[in-house]
């Protein structure tokens, strides 16, 4: 998680679950993070401790354009693919199933046509604010369910 120091400098915070009596080296020691020192802290309670630092974020905060402000990682393929699913906006995932879209450039991309699908609404600006207008048919959930084509990643799994 990034957090901007009061003089602007941007630090991050990482948190890394490891069984007990299991030391983590020093990130910059071992070459991970050339980019400065870092520093170890055990944390009893872990998501207390980056949410402390969550909640120094306010609304003037600027971060630098294009930089990462969380991330994690440790997630096997399919778990990746079920995260980025997750994240895709709602009428993605009506559509499309776990692995079927990529998000090339901030537009969403069918893998195995190419094709880039349209924004479902179209945003226009008014004195007052936006208004979303639908491109086309809203469609209905699917019945078959939002892991329809998750058994491609467990088939090819499979010897």
């Amino acid at each position: 998680m990034a957090e901007l120091q009061q003089r602007g400098a941007l630090h991050y915070h990482v948190a890394v679950w490891l069984p007990k009596r299991i030391q983590l080296p020093k990130f910059d020691k071992q070459g991970w993070w050339p980019h400065g020192m870092t520093q170890r802290v055990i944390a009893k309670n872990a998501v207390g401790y980056l949410m402390k630092y969550l909640s120094k974020i306010s609304p003037f905060h600027k971060f630098p354009r294009g930089v990462r402000i969380h991330g994690f990682g440790g997630l096997t393929q399919q778990a990746r693919s079920i995260c980025s699913w997750l994240n895709l906006p709602y009428w993605c995932k009506q559509l499309y199933g776990v692995g079927d879209l990529q998000t090339v450039k901030g537009r969403r991309v069918v893998r195995e046509t190419g094709e880039i699908l349209a924004p479902m609404y179209q945003r226009v600006f008014h004195p007052a604010g936006m208004r979303l207008y639908p491109n086309g048919e809203i469609p209905e959930r699917w019945a078959d369910g939002p892991y329809s084509s998750i058994d491609r990643f467990t088939s090819e799994a499979a010897p």
